[in-house]
C-alpha cells in the first residue's frame, strides 16, 4: 500500500477499539462518501499509512498523545461522554487533561468532534474550546422493527416475544439498515449520543453503497469435498464475480472449475495459538474484503471461524453482509455452540434433505438464544450436476477407460479419517470377485496413497465423480448430504448406502434408514462387518440386472434458489421480500 494512499485516493486512519460503534458509523459514512479507509488500535502504523486520522475517543487520544501531537498530519479527535463503567468523576478528569493539553498546546491541525450537536455543545462549554458535532449520516427508510439498546444487549422484537443479542456483536451500521435504534432510559450519555447519531431524520438514501457484485466463498477445513461441492454449484449459478477463501486443501480444484482462490492455513496448520491466528485472520479478511469490495462473504459450514466473525464488527465490513449456508439433519447430540452464531449473520440458507422428514437435530428443535436481525430461507436440495450435464453411459465408461462389458460399481465410503474401512473393503473385494463386478473405490484427490487397493477395486480419483454416475450398473456409498442426493437424483443403479456413523455433525444413519424405508435403496453397517455380508450379496445379485426408477424424486434447483436468494438480499434490504 503506498503511505497516504490507496488505489490513488487519500486515504483515512480511524483509530479505534476492536469493536467501536462510533467507528462502525463513521466507517460507513466514509465508504458512502467514496473514501478509502484503514481502521485499528495500532496508531502507529496507522499514523505512517494515512493522510488524515480519525481518533473515535479521548481515551485512545491520551495514550497515545504524544504520536497524536507530533504528527503533521490533520487529527480529528472525537470526544465522548460517559461511556459504559465510567464514572462522571473519570470523564471529567480526561476532559480536564484534554483541556489543559489544548490550553499549553493547540495544534492547528487538531480538531475538536463530538457524536451529536447536543454533546459537542456540552463539552464546548466544559472546555472552553470550540467542537463540531459529527456531519450528520445518510437517513435510510423507515424501518419497522426496533433495537433497543439496553446495557450491553441489543433487543429486536420477533414475531413472539423479543429477541437479544450482545452489543459487542453488532455492526451499528450493518443493523440501522433493518432496525430503528432507540435506548434505555438512564443509558450513558455515550449510548443516547450513538443512537440519536444512527437514526437520523431526512430523506432516505439508498442502503447499500458501493455495490460490485462481488462475493467472497469461505471454504471450511471439513473432512471431506462436501462444503466445496456445495459452494461449487452456487459459484457457477450466481451472477457476479466469486472468489474463493480456503481453508482446504482444494485450491487447485476450485482453480480447475476457473475460480480465483486464496488459501489459508488454519492455526492448526500452523501450530500457532488460536488467539492470535483469529486475529491475523480478522486482519487479512478485512483488507481483503475491502480491496475487492466484497458485497458478502458466503459461508458453508458446521462452525463459521472466529476470525471472520470478528471481522464482521470492523467499521470496513458495514457494508458485507455474512450469509451462512447451513444443512440440516445434525445428531439430535450434537454440540448445539455454533448454533449461537446466527445473530452475527444477515441471511441463513438451508438447503433441504430428502430425509427432511426424518430430521429431529437441533437445527429442527433448538432455536438459537440470539437470533438477531438474521433472516432465515429454506431451499430445495443441492445437486452440484445436472440430469443434463450427465455423461451418457458410452462417454462416462471411456472417461474412467472402463471398456469391458463386465459390470463396473462405485464405492464411495465418504471421508477417509472418520473409520477404518479395511474390514469392509476386504469383504467387498471377496464378494466382488466371486461375481466378476469390478469396484472403482473414489478416493479423495488428497488422500493418502497407502491403502490397497488391487484386482476387483481399483483406487479412483475423480472430482467431481457425479457427470460420470451412468458409468456404473451399482453404487455403494455413505450417507453425506452430497452424495445422497447426487445418487438418489442422478442414477438408476441400485443403491446401497454405508452410513458413516462417525460423522462429527451429520446424521447419515438417520439420512439413509429414511431412504430404505421409502424403498430408494438398501443398506449396510460399515462397522458390523459380519452382518453385512449377506446384504452385500443381495445387492451385487441386482447389479447390472435391474435399474431403479426414481422418478418421482424431482427436487428442484437448490443452487439456482441459493445464487438467486444471495443476489436479492445483497442487493438490499426489502422487508417485504424476506
Amino acid at each position: 500500500m503506498t503511505p497516504n494512499m490507496q488505489n490513488g485516493v487519500p486515504l483515512t486512519g480511524l483509530v479505534c477499539d476492536d469493536v467501536d460503534a462510533v467507528a462502525q458509523l463513521i466507517g460507513g459514512q466514509l465508504r458512502s462518501n467514496g473514501e478509502r479507509f484503514v481502521s485499528g488500535r495500532d496508531a502507529f502504523t496507522i499514523c505512517e499509512v494515512a493522510s488524515r486520522l480519525i481518533v473515535t475517543s479521548q481515551d485512545i487520544f491520551l495514550s497515545d498523545l504524544k504520536r497524536f501531537q507530533t504528527t503533521d498530519k490533520p487529527v480529528d479527535l472525537v470526544i465522548r461522554r460517559p461511556r459504559f463503567g465510567e464514572t462522571d468523576s473519570d470523564w471529567e478528569t480526561n476532559l480536564n487533561l484534554i483541556k489543559h493539553i489544548l490550553a499549553r498546546e493547540r495544534r492547528p491541525e487538531l480538531r475538536l468532534l463530538a457524536v451529536t450537536e447536543a454533546a459537542a455543545q456540552e463539552i464546548d462549554t466544559l472546555l472552553g474550546f470550540p467542537v463540531e458535532g459529527l456531519a450528520l449520516l445518510p437517513a435510510v427508510a423507515p424501518q419497522t422493527s426496533q433495537a433497543l439498546v439496553e446495557g450491553r444487549i441489543v433487543r429486536l422484537p420477533k414475531t413472539s416475544g423479543t429477541d437479544t443479542m450482545p452489543l459487542a456483536d453488532v455492526n451499528w451500521w450493518r443493523l440501522r439498515k433493518t432496525a430503528s435504534f432507540t435506548c434505555a432510559p438512564n443509558s450513558p450519555l455515550d449510548v443516547q449520543d450513538l443512537v440519536a447519531f444512527a437514526t437520523p431524520e431526512g430523506k432516505p438514501e439508498i442502503p447499500k453503497t458501493g455495490q460490485s457484485n462481488a462475493f467472497l466463498f469461505v471454504v471450511s477445513n471439513g473432512v471431506g469435498l462436501g462444503h466445496l461441492t456445495r459452494l461449487l454449484a452456487v459459484a457457477k449459478q450466481l451472477k457476479g464475480r466469486v472468489l474463493f477463501w480456503s481453508y482446504s486443501q482444494a485450491a487447485q480444484l476450485i482453480e480447475e472449475q476457473g475460480f480465483p482462490v486464496v488459501v489459508r492455513m488454519t492455526a492448526e496448520h500452523l501450530g500457532a495459538s488460536v488467539d492470535s491466528w483469529n486475529a491475523w485472520e480478522a486482519a487479512d479478511i478485512t483488507a481483503f474484503v475491502g480491496e475487492n469490495s466484497i458485497n458478502a462473504i458466503v459461508y458453508d459450514g458446521s462452525s463459521p471461524p472466529k476470525g471472520i466473525l470478528d471481522a464482521l464488527v470492523r467499521p470496513e465490513l458495514g457494508d458485507t453482509d455474512f450469509i451462512w449456508l447451513r444443512r440440516g439433519m445434525w445428531h439430535q447430540e450434537a454440540d448445539t455452540y455454533p448454533l449461537s452464531k446466527t445473530h452475527h449473520c444477515s441471511l441463513v440458507i438451508e438447503p433441504r434433505d430428502l430425509a427432511h422428514a426424518a430430521d429431529v437435530g437441533p437445527t429442527r428443535t433448538i432455536t438459537p438464544a440470539h437470533l438477531g436481525s438474521c433472516k432465515f430461507l429454506q431451499v430445495p436440495p443441492v445437486v452440484a450436476t445436472r440430469l443434463d450435464e450427465l455423461l451418457s453411459r458410452r462417454k462416462a465408461r471411456s472417461a474412467l477407460n472402463h471398456w469391458s462389458f463386465r459390470p463396473l460399481c462405485l464405492l464411495n465410503l465418504g471421508g477417509e479419517s472418520l473409520a477404518d474401512h479395511a474390514p469392509l473393503l476386504a469383504l467387498i473385494k471377496r464378494l466382488a470377485a466371486k461375481e466378476k463386478i469390478r469396484f472403482l473405490w473414489l478416493r479423495s484427490p488428497f488422500s493418502s496413497t497407502s491403502a490397497p487397493a488391487t484386482g476387483t477395486v481399483q483406487q479412483l480419483r475423480k472430482f467431481p465423480i457425479a457427470p460420470l454416475l451412468n458409468a456404473f450398473d451399482g453404487i455403494i456409498t455413505a450417507a453425506g448430504y452430497n452424495s445422497f442426493h447426487e445418487v438418489l437424483t442422478l442414477s438408476r443403479a441400485p443403491v446401497l448406502f454405508a452410513p458413516n456413523r462417525n460423522a462429527r455433525l451429520d446424521d447419515q444413519y438417520a439420512r439413509a434408514t429414511f431412504a430404505v424405508d421409502q424403498g430408494w435403496a438398501q443398506m449396510i453397517d460399515p462397522e458390523d462387518v459380519k452382518s453385512s455380508e449377506m446384504q452385500i450379496k443381495e445387492f451385487l445379485g441386482l447389479v447390472g440386472k435391474k435399474t431403479i426408477s426414481r422418478d418421482a424424486l424431482s427436487i428442484g434447483d437448490g443452487a439456482s434458489n441459493i445464487a438467486n436468494a444471495i443476489t436479492d438480499f445483497a442487493q438490499g434490504y426489502d422487508g417485504d421480500a424476506w
